[in-house]
């Protein structure tokens, strides 16, 4: 049992040491991340039902983590950027803005 609780909370002490980069900026990297864990608590399996059920719990609380602030880091960091064709736009905020929202609804509804 011991070691079916190892797998399942491996991903989050990977996660923290990700994200507690000292010298880097790393709220972009909160969005993947994220989905990661999710994942990988989705694909949980255990001969254990209270470990499954950890895990479930820990789905459910885990998807409240991410804010309208993550999603944005992530768009706005340099090597996700995807903004060629906004350029040409006679209103980039616009452009901006309908792509951020569209990203959020595809995270957040996942």
């Amino acid at each position: 049992m011991l070691n079916d609780l190892i797998v399942l909370l491996k991903p989050f002490e990977t996660t923290t040491e990700e994200l507690s980069a000292s010298r880097t900026p790393t709220l972009h990297l909160v969005v993947n991340v994220f989905k990661a864990v999710c994942k990988h608590l989705e694909e949980y399996q255990s001969e254990y039902p209270s470990l499954i059920k950890v895990a479930e719990l820990l789905l459910v609380n885990f998807k409240f983590i991410v804010q309208p602030e993550h999603t944005i880091a992530c768009f706005l960091h340099s090597p996700f950027r995807r903004l060629e064709e906004d350029r040409n736009s006679l209103n980039p905020f616009a452009a901006v803005r309908s792509r951020l929202k569209n990203l959020a609804v595809v995270w957040f509804v996942d």
